[in-house]
């Protein structure tokens, strides 16, 4: 037996020794994908909604409010600490999608979750017998992607369009308006909004959130056509022209009043 035992420790020991070699040679390489799926997990892993308990993505690394506090292999760290819901959540799709290091996130997010909208409202209409069905998987997906990117604006604008498919044409409202609370610099935005809220006959607030935009991006062509469309639907054929004009001064390409 004791024979037995010493055949079997002496051919262990060469691969102990192999696997501790490698180790010694590849850890600091190991420890970098970690962190690297650190920094991942913490914009993909579903946050803590609707009184969830908090996620482990939360518990990887500290955070500071709006700050870039470090760098995990190349992707920098952000947080939105003036919401209790977590790392996960609410951060701004303009300032992450522009960095450098982080914007491969911001894509990753897109890829698995935005961009299958689309083909989910086509699906609907192509088979009607299941079309709640794949309503409903849209708007999980916007709210996915809304309650990670806040301001994402091409979920803004489908929420509108799937909101409206289910009978719920003021879905939308709650996204834009936490956005705009939480990011009020971007114009994209508030024109949005304003567009939004012109489409559902809500003429007035629609107005003024187009001139907020303006006001922020006074280059933004969009709002100029959108608010030439609003006043037109108001009646207002004398600033509907003003705004048409405006609106072809800046090369605005879609159909104008």
């Amino acid at each position: 037996m004791k024979r037995r035992l010493w055949q079997i420790r002496k051919r262990v020991k060469p691969i102990q020794e192999l696997v501790g070699s490698y180790w010694k040679q590849h850890h600091v390489s190991h420890h970098r994908v970690f962190f690297s799926l650190a920094a991942l997990i913490c914009i993909t892993w579903p946050g803590p909604v609707e009184g969830r308990s908090v996620t482990p993505s939360s518990l990887i690394i500290s955070w500071a409010s709006h700050q870039e506090i470090g760098r995990v292999n190349t992707f920098s760290v952000y947080q939105i600490s003036h919401h209790p819901a977590g790392p996960t959540m609410y951060h701004d799709y303009y300032q992450l999608k522009n960095d450098r290091h982080v914007g491969q996130l911001v894509r990753l997010v897109e890829s698995a979750h935005t961009k299958r909208i689309l083909p989910l409202l086509q699906q609907s209409f192509k088979r009607p017998g299941h079309k709640k069905h794949y309503l409903r998987q849209a708007a999980r997906e916007i709210r996915y992607t809304l309650d990670r990117l806040v301001n994402h604006p091409k979920a803004l604008a489908l929420s509108a369009t799937v909101g409206n498919l289910m009978g719920q044409p003021n879905l939308p409202v709650n996204y834009y308006q936490r956005a705009i609370k939480m990011y009020p610099k971007h114009a994209i935005t508030h024109a949005q909004f304003g567009n939004f809220l012109v489409g559902v006959g809500e003429l007035e607030d629609g107005i003024e959130r187009l001139k907020v935009a303006i006001k922020i991006n006074p280059k933004m062509t969009a709002a100029y056509g959108w608010l030439a469309w609003a006043y037109h639907k108001k009646g207002d054929s004398d600033l509907a022209q003003e705004y048409s004009k405006k609106a072809k001064e800046r090369n605005f390409k879609g159909k104008l009043p």
